[in-house]
């Protein structure tokens, strides 16, 4: 039996939140796909890992990697579907969550994430255990 899409949203997000590498890549790295089952894809490389599930319509990503990486990530997305990505789902604030989330909206995608994860978006964050200042999220690549 198909799996509801609220519970695919969810089991998504959690997926990438888990599998997140966390850090930052000095230069952009090879975004390596891997699919999973399913039209569910993995995008890994680049300071963070990206899950893609291909719809009839269209893409739903979750997290979109670090800027660095954006290029890459568009690349790769389009390697999988010359449909538009429909839905992104922001697991996290950190760079490496959110760092392709302007290019996807310019390209129409709706970017979505929790409130919290929206507040710390649109304002600067301090992450004192690394002794790290997040600059707020650009206006364009905030989650609605």
């Amino acid at each position: 039996m198909p799996m509801p899409a609220a519970s695919m949203i969810v089991s998504l997000a959690l997926f990438v939140a888990t599998a997140a590498t966390g850090a930052e890549p000095a230069a952009p790295a090879t975004i390596e796909t891997q699919a999973l089952r399913g039209g569910l894809y993995l995008l890994a490389g680049g300071g963070g890992n990206v899950v893609a599930w291909l719809g009839g319509d269209g893409l739903l990503v979750v997290d979109t990697g670090s800027a660095a990486a954006e290029p890459q990530l568009l690349e790769a997305l389009t390697k999988l579907s010359d449909g538009p990505v429909r839905l992104v789902v922001n697991t996290h604030w950190h760079p490496e969550h959110v760092g392709g989330n302007a290019a996807l909206r310019r390209s129409g995608a709706q970017i979505i994430a929790h409130d919290g994860t929206r507040a710390r978006m649109a304002s600067r964050q301090v992450m004192s255990t690394d002794q790290v200042e997040v600059p707020a999220v650009p206006r364009d690549a905030h989650a609605q």
